[in-house]
Formats: C-alpha cells, structure tokens, sequence
C-alpha cells in the first residue's frame, strides 16, 4: 500500500516581527515614513514532491500616527527582508495601483538594474530586489534580501508578488513547510489569506489554512 508523506505547517507569528519597511519620499527627499498598514495578504503554497513553491502577494500603504501625518507626494518603498534558508526566489511582480495586471520583473545584471531603476520616471511603477550579505560578529554570513518599489502615494498604492522555491524541512515521516510571515509585519496589520495544493495528492482539495493563524 503506497504511503503518503503528512503535511506540517510552521507559519510564524507577526509578534515577533524581523521583516523592516520603510518610505523615502521621492517629491521631498527630506522626508522619511516608517508606519504602515499591511492591507492584504495572500499566500498560495504549493506543494511538488519534496519541494514546496510559495507566492506571496501583498499591498502595503502609509497611515498616520498619533502624532504625526506622512506628507503629501509619491514614495518609494524599501522593504529588508529575509526568507526561510536556501530559499530562491524565481519571479516578482509589481501591480500599479488601479490595475489589473502584474509587471513582472527582468532578471538582469545589478549593474544595469540599478542604472534602469534609477533613470525610470518616479510616475511609473518600477521594482528593484537585491541579495545582500551580512557578516556577523563571528564570522558567519547571514543572507538577506532587499526590494524597492514605487510609486506609492497616501491615497493609491501597488500590490508585490514573490515567488520562491524551497526544499521540504526535514522531519519524521512528514513534509515540513516553512510560512515566515513575520516579514510581512506591519503597524495595522490584517489577516492573511493562506492556501494550500498538494500536487502529490490528485483528491487533496485546496484548503484555506488561515484559520490557523491568530
């Protein structure tokens, strides 16, 4: 009788929040934003034999505080993030703002993506991801992730979509899948939207496994 491998979640909390944003305000470079409401959420999880593909789309906009207001004009983004180890990232997307469809982004030399994100009108939607190595204190590299995206205003802001592949964590008997969604934390968050396909298994209905999120 053939075996089926169990599926086991690890979705990690928001309260333990590593991801950073913030806003460079591109209309008056002396002004910074670092308060934001993650507006949605929606992560797909697929699952192909030992091998597991997440895509992660999300909309993020500036609010408010108590004491103080972003000002007025178009931002750009800056997003430092990490993802779970050795994962690679495949695609990323950049929805405008009252669109329908996703940009995706070229896989080109840094050079020549610094060069083409900078020349880009502030008006047109532009993305930039780049890998960045840290060394730490004992000599160790940690790998980390940055992306940049504009425009964003106070009123109308795009949608990001990441997609990466990851190999299943190694545990007894069950495939181990890895959800970071601390690197979506914001300061009015939502909750997110999570589903799951198992392409191993042809009568494993899609489920929405949100609910295991509190």
């Amino acid at each position: 009788m053939k075996r089926l491998l169990l599926l086991m979640i690890i979705i990690t909390s928001f309260s333990h929040a590593f991801a950073s944003f913030y806003a460079r305000n591109l209309t008056n470079r002396n002004h910074d934003w670092s308060t934001f409401e993650m507006k949605q959420l929606n992560c797909e999880i697929e699952v192909f034999g030992l091998f597991y593909q997440t895509t992660t789309s999300f909309e993020i906009g500036l609010v408010p505080t108590r004491w103080d207001s972003p000002y007025p004009g178009t931002y750009e983004i800056v997003w430092d993030f990490d993802l779970v180890q050795d994962a690679v990232i495949t695609e990323c997307w950049i929805k405008p703002a009252g669109s329908s469809e996703f940009i995706a982004a070229e896989i080109i030399d840094l050079t020549t993506a610094e060069k083409n994100y900078q020349e880009q009108s502030r008006t047109r939607p532009k993305l930039l991801l780049r890998h960045r190595y840290q060394r730490q204190w004992d000599g160790s590299i940690m790998r980390r992730f940055q992306m940049t995206f504009a425009p964003v205003t106070l009123s109308q802001t795009p949608v990001i979509k990441i997609r990466y592949l990851l190999p299943c964590l190694p545990y007894y008997n069950v495939r181990r899948l890895s959800v970071p969604l601390n690197e979506y934390s914001a300061y009015v968050q939502c909750r997110p939207t999570m589903f799951l396909t198992d392409h191993d298994n042809p009568n494993f209905m899609p489920i929405n496994i949100a609910n295991v999120y509190a």
